[in-house]
Protein backbone atom coordinates (compact mmCIF):
# COMPACT_ATOMS: atom_id res chain seq x y z
CA UNK A 1 0.00 0.00 0.00
CA UNK A 2 1.91 3.73 -1.13
CA UNK A 3 1.61 5.98 1.25
CA UNK A 4 0.12 9.05 0.77
CA UNK A 5 2.18 12.29 0.70
CA UNK A 6 1.29 15.10 2.76
CA UNK A 7 1.69 18.38 0.80
CA UNK A 8 3.30 20.66 3.10
CA UNK A 9 2.55 24.39 3.56
CA UNK A 10 4.27 26.95 1.93
CA UNK A 11 6.05 29.64 4.21
CA UNK A 12 7.19 32.91 2.84
CA UNK A 13 9.67 35.33 4.27
CA UNK A 14 10.43 38.25 2.59
CA UNK A 15 13.66 40.47 3.42
CA UNK A 16 13.53 43.92 1.84
CA UNK A 17 16.60 45.22 0.42
CA UNK A 18 17.79 48.58 -0.15
CA UNK A 19 21.47 49.44 -0.27
CA UNK A 20 22.00 46.64 2.80
CA UNK A 21 22.85 43.76 0.40
CA UNK A 22 25.19 42.73 3.20
CA UNK A 23 22.39 41.88 6.21
CA UNK A 24 20.21 40.51 3.83
CA UNK A 25 22.71 38.09 2.95
CA UNK A 26 23.37 37.41 6.48
CA UNK A 27 20.03 36.77 7.26
CA UNK A 28 19.08 34.33 4.36
CA UNK A 29 22.20 32.00 5.98
CA UNK A 30 21.03 32.39 8.86
CA UNK A 31 16.98 31.17 8.14
CA UNK A 32 18.83 28.27 6.30
CA UNK A 33 20.57 26.94 9.91
CA UNK A 34 17.28 27.66 11.99
CA UNK A 35 14.58 26.79 9.59
CA UNK A 36 13.35 22.87 9.83
CA UNK A 37 11.39 21.02 7.39
CA UNK A 38 8.18 21.15 9.09
CA UNK A 39 6.97 23.80 6.19
CA UNK A 40 7.91 24.83 2.67
CA UNK A 41 10.09 27.49 3.56
CA UNK A 42 11.15 30.21 0.88
CA UNK A 43 13.44 33.00 1.96
CA UNK A 44 13.10 36.01 -0.54
CA UNK A 45 15.00 39.27 -0.44
CA UNK A 46 12.98 41.95 -2.30
CA UNK A 47 15.26 44.81 -3.87
CA UNK A 48 13.76 47.67 -3.76
CA UNK A 49 15.49 49.56 -6.77
CA UNK A 50 19.08 49.69 -4.47
CA UNK A 51 22.16 50.32 -6.01
CA UNK A 52 23.90 48.55 -8.98
CA UNK A 53 26.88 47.21 -6.46
CA UNK A 54 24.15 46.76 -4.11
CA UNK A 55 22.08 44.20 -6.51
CA UNK A 56 25.24 42.87 -8.07
CA UNK A 57 26.14 41.75 -4.54
CA UNK A 58 23.12 40.09 -4.04
CA UNK A 59 22.90 38.38 -7.21
CA UNK A 60 26.64 37.02 -6.55
CA UNK A 61 25.87 35.30 -3.16
CA UNK A 62 22.16 33.90 -3.82
CA UNK A 63 20.29 32.24 -5.71
CA UNK A 64 17.51 33.15 -8.81
CA UNK A 65 15.02 31.75 -6.66
CA UNK A 66 16.21 34.04 -3.46
CA UNK A 67 15.65 37.08 -5.19
CA UNK A 68 13.03 39.49 -6.52
CA UNK A 69 13.45 42.76 -8.35
CA UNK A 70 11.12 45.64 -7.84
CA UNK A 71 13.36 47.69 -10.29
CA UNK A 72 11.85 50.90 -8.50
CA UNK A 73 11.41 52.06 -5.06
CA UNK A 74 8.34 51.18 -4.05
CA UNK A 75 8.81 51.96 -0.17
CA UNK A 76 8.43 49.17 2.82
CA UNK A 77 4.33 48.72 1.66
CA UNK A 78 5.38 48.78 -1.95
CA UNK A 79 7.71 46.18 -1.77
CA UNK A 80 6.86 44.05 0.60
CA UNK A 81 2.95 43.69 -1.33
CA UNK A 82 5.45 43.05 -4.45
CA UNK A 83 6.54 39.96 -3.42
CA UNK A 84 3.60 38.93 -1.40
CA UNK A 85 1.60 38.77 -4.54
CA UNK A 86 3.77 37.01 -6.45
CA UNK A 87 4.12 34.25 -3.42
CA UNK A 88 0.01 33.91 -3.34
CA UNK A 89 0.30 33.28 -6.83
CA UNK A 90 2.55 30.35 -6.20
CA UNK A 91 0.13 29.49 -3.60
CA UNK A 92 1.63 30.56 -0.06
CA UNK A 93 0.13 29.81 3.08
CA UNK A 94 2.10 31.99 5.50
CA UNK A 95 4.25 35.23 5.14
CA UNK A 96 6.94 36.86 7.54
CA UNK A 97 8.35 39.86 6.79
CA UNK A 98 11.63 40.25 8.49
CA UNK A 99 13.73 43.98 8.13
CA UNK A 100 17.58 42.99 7.17
CA UNK A 101 18.77 44.49 10.36
CA UNK A 102 17.31 41.61 12.46
CA UNK A 103 18.92 38.40 13.64
CA UNK A 104 17.28 35.01 14.51
CA UNK A 105 19.05 32.77 16.33
CA UNK A 106 16.28 29.84 17.02
CA UNK A 107 13.33 28.97 15.08
CA UNK A 108 10.99 31.58 16.36
CA UNK A 109 8.83 30.97 12.74
CA UNK A 110 7.23 27.43 13.73
CA UNK A 111 5.90 28.52 16.94
CA UNK A 112 4.53 31.27 15.62
CA UNK A 113 2.28 29.70 12.53
CA UNK A 114 1.26 27.25 15.21
CA UNK A 115 -0.06 30.17 17.20
CA UNK A 116 -1.68 31.64 13.77
CA UNK A 117 -3.12 27.95 12.85
CA UNK A 118 -4.57 27.29 16.87
CA UNK A 119 -6.10 30.40 16.88
CA UNK A 120 -8.16 32.03 14.60
CA UNK A 121 -8.71 35.10 16.10
CA UNK A 122 -4.84 36.22 15.93
CA UNK A 123 -4.54 38.18 12.78
CA UNK A 124 -1.07 38.95 12.71
CA UNK A 125 1.53 37.87 15.18
CA UNK A 126 5.30 38.85 15.95
CA UNK A 127 8.25 37.93 18.44
CA UNK A 128 9.73 40.06 21.10
CA UNK A 129 12.74 41.85 19.60
CA UNK A 130 15.57 42.63 21.71
CA UNK A 131 18.46 44.86 20.91
CA UNK A 132 21.00 43.34 18.56
CA UNK A 133 24.38 44.38 21.07
CA UNK A 134 22.80 44.58 24.19
CA UNK A 135 20.69 40.79 24.50
CA UNK A 136 19.80 42.01 28.16
CA UNK A 137 17.45 44.66 26.72
CA UNK A 138 14.06 44.50 24.87
CA UNK A 139 14.01 46.65 21.72
CA UNK A 140 9.65 46.25 21.48
CA UNK A 141 7.32 43.89 22.82
CA UNK A 142 4.67 45.06 20.47
CA UNK A 143 3.32 48.74 20.58
CA UNK A 144 -0.02 50.76 21.66
CA UNK A 145 -1.40 53.58 19.77
CA UNK A 146 -2.83 56.53 22.00
CA UNK A 147 -5.44 58.80 19.38
CA UNK A 148 -6.14 61.13 21.97
CA UNK A 149 -2.65 62.05 21.91
CA UNK A 150 -2.04 63.05 18.52
CA UNK A 151 -1.51 59.69 17.65
CA UNK A 152 1.25 58.70 19.82
CA UNK A 153 2.59 55.45 19.86
CA UNK A 154 4.69 53.39 22.57
CA UNK A 155 6.82 50.79 22.41
CA UNK A 156 5.99 48.36 25.08
CA UNK A 157 8.74 47.78 27.39
CA UNK A 158 11.23 49.76 25.15
CA UNK A 159 14.29 49.84 26.95
CA UNK A 160 13.83 47.65 29.54
CA UNK A 161 15.94 44.88 30.90
CA UNK A 162 14.69 41.06 30.68
CA UNK A 163 14.77 40.38 34.42
CA UNK A 164 12.32 43.50 34.62
CA UNK A 165 9.54 42.44 31.96
CA UNK A 166 9.26 38.89 32.29
CA UNK A 167 7.54 36.55 29.66
CA UNK A 168 4.06 35.75 28.14
CA UNK A 169 2.81 33.54 25.47
CA UNK A 170 0.44 36.24 23.89
CA UNK A 171 0.14 39.78 24.65
CA UNK A 172 -2.67 41.59 22.52
CA UNK A 173 -1.19 45.05 21.32
CA UNK A 174 -2.21 47.98 19.10
CA UNK A 175 0.26 46.91 16.40
CA UNK A 176 2.99 44.31 16.00
CA UNK A 177 6.51 45.74 14.80
CA UNK A 178 7.07 45.69 10.97
CA UNK A 179 10.75 44.35 11.58
CA UNK A 180 9.51 41.18 12.40
CA UNK A 181 5.68 40.17 11.57
CA UNK A 182 3.95 36.83 10.55
CA UNK A 183 0.96 36.52 9.29
CA UNK A 184 -1.45 34.28 6.91
CA UNK A 185 -3.41 34.25 3.85
CA UNK A 186 -6.79 34.60 4.81
CA UNK A 187 -5.75 37.74 6.84
CA UNK A 188 -4.84 39.40 3.57
CA UNK A 189 -8.02 37.83 1.92
CA UNK A 190 -10.33 39.78 4.55
CA UNK A 191 -8.57 42.92 5.22
CA UNK A 192 -6.54 43.44 2.13
CA UNK A 193 -2.77 44.50 1.78
CA UNK A 194 -0.18 47.12 3.53
CA UNK A 195 -1.31 50.97 2.39
CA UNK A 196 1.45 51.58 -0.27
CA UNK A 197 0.87 55.05 0.23
CA UNK A 198 2.40 55.40 3.15
CA UNK A 199 5.34 54.57 1.39
CA UNK A 200 7.64 54.30 4.72
CA UNK A 201 6.75 54.26 8.59
CA UNK A 202 3.31 53.72 9.99
CA UNK A 203 2.08 51.52 7.35
CA UNK A 204 2.24 48.64 9.70
CA UNK A 205 0.37 50.37 12.13
CA UNK A 206 -2.59 51.14 9.86
CA UNK A 207 -2.58 47.68 8.42
CA UNK A 208 -3.06 45.96 12.29
CA UNK A 209 -5.35 48.80 13.22
CA UNK A 210 -7.43 47.67 10.25
CA UNK A 211 -6.86 43.70 11.25
CA UNK A 212 -7.97 44.77 14.91
CA UNK A 213 -11.34 46.84 13.16
CA UNK A 214 -11.84 43.66 11.09
CA UNK A 215 -12.16 41.79 14.80
CA UNK A 216 -8.75 39.94 14.70
CA UNK A 217 -5.63 40.26 17.37
CA UNK A 218 -2.22 41.63 17.08
CA UNK A 219 -0.36 39.42 19.44
CA UNK A 220 3.13 39.32 20.29
CA UNK A 221 4.75 36.38 21.75
CA UNK A 222 7.04 37.56 24.18
CA UNK A 223 9.23 33.83 24.59
CA UNK A 224 9.92 34.13 20.91
CA UNK A 225 12.64 36.78 19.91
CA UNK A 226 14.53 38.22 17.10
CA UNK A 227 17.65 40.73 17.69
CA UNK A 228 17.19 44.14 15.76
CA UNK A 229 19.95 47.12 15.15
CA UNK A 230 18.91 50.81 15.63
CA UNK A 231 19.90 52.89 12.96
CA UNK A 232 20.17 56.25 12.60
CA UNK A 233 17.06 58.72 11.82
CA UNK A 234 17.21 60.18 8.36
CA UNK A 235 15.42 63.21 7.18
CA UNK A 236 12.96 61.05 5.14
CA UNK A 237 12.33 59.44 8.20
CA UNK A 238 10.67 62.57 10.44
CA UNK A 239 9.02 63.80 7.09
CA UNK A 240 7.34 60.11 6.85
CA UNK A 241 6.39 59.93 10.87
CA UNK A 242 4.66 63.04 10.74
CA UNK A 243 2.82 62.97 7.42
CA UNK A 244 2.03 59.47 8.31
CA UNK A 245 0.28 59.98 11.79
CA UNK A 246 -1.44 62.83 10.92
CA UNK A 247 -2.92 60.39 8.13
CA UNK A 248 -3.46 57.88 10.33
CA UNK A 249 -5.83 60.01 12.02
CA UNK A 250 -7.41 60.77 8.86
CA UNK A 251 -8.35 57.32 8.04
CA UNK A 252 -9.57 56.54 11.88
CA UNK A 253 -11.36 59.25 12.03
CA UNK A 254 -11.24 60.01 15.76
CA UNK A 255 -9.68 62.64 17.23
CA UNK A 256 -8.38 64.05 14.04
CA UNK A 257 -9.00 68.20 15.57
CA UNK A 258 -6.96 67.52 18.52
CA UNK A 259 -4.08 65.86 16.10
CA UNK A 260 -4.49 69.00 13.88
CA UNK A 261 -3.86 71.28 16.49
CA UNK A 262 -1.04 69.50 18.10
CA UNK A 263 1.08 69.14 15.11
CA UNK A 264 0.57 73.04 14.16
CA UNK A 265 1.91 73.73 18.02
CA UNK A 266 4.66 71.23 17.23
CA UNK A 267 5.34 72.68 12.96
CA UNK A 268 4.87 76.31 14.92
CA UNK A 269 7.96 75.34 17.27
CA UNK A 270 10.04 73.24 14.83
CA UNK A 271 10.25 76.76 12.85
CA UNK A 272 10.76 78.66 15.22
CA UNK A 273 13.94 76.63 16.12
CA UNK A 274 14.98 76.98 11.76
CA UNK A 275 14.59 80.83 12.14
CA UNK A 276 16.35 81.88 15.71
CA UNK A 277 18.14 78.44 16.38
CA UNK A 278 19.78 76.56 13.27
CA UNK A 279 22.17 74.20 14.61
CA UNK A 280 19.49 72.99 16.91
CA UNK A 281 17.01 72.95 13.91
CA UNK A 282 19.54 71.12 11.85
CA UNK A 283 20.56 68.40 14.62
CA UNK A 284 16.38 67.51 15.33
CA UNK A 285 16.28 67.98 11.33
CA UNK A 286 13.61 70.45 12.04
CA UNK A 287 12.55 71.25 8.78
CA UNK A 288 11.79 67.80 7.35
CA UNK A 289 9.00 67.53 10.30
CA UNK A 290 7.53 70.44 9.61
CA UNK A 291 7.54 69.70 5.46
CA UNK A 292 6.07 66.03 6.79
CA UNK A 293 3.33 68.16 9.23
CA UNK A 294 2.36 70.32 5.78
CA UNK A 295 2.20 67.29 3.74
CA UNK A 296 -0.03 65.46 6.55
CA UNK A 297 -2.59 68.43 6.92
CA UNK A 298 -2.99 69.45 2.84
CA UNK A 299 -3.01 65.64 1.53
CA UNK A 300 -5.10 62.43 2.15
CA UNK A 301 -4.25 59.10 1.80
CA UNK A 302 -6.00 57.75 -1.06
CA UNK A 303 -9.71 56.30 -0.70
Amino acid sequence: MELLMVKKEKVYVFILNWNSASDCIRLVKELKLVLDDEYEYHSIVIDNDSKKEDQNQLRNALSDSELLFTNQNLGYAGGNNYGIRKAKIDGADYFCILNPDISVESNFLKVLIHQLKNDVSIGVIGPRIIDKYNRDLVFSDGANVFPEKGYKTKHINFNKKLNEVGESILNEVDYVNGSAMVFSKSILEQVGYLREDFFMYFEETEWCLRIKKAGFKAVVNTTVKVFHQSSNKSNMFYFYMHRNRIWLAKIFGSYYNRTQKKYLKIALKEMINVVFKPRLAKEKKSFSRVKGIIAGLLTSPQQ
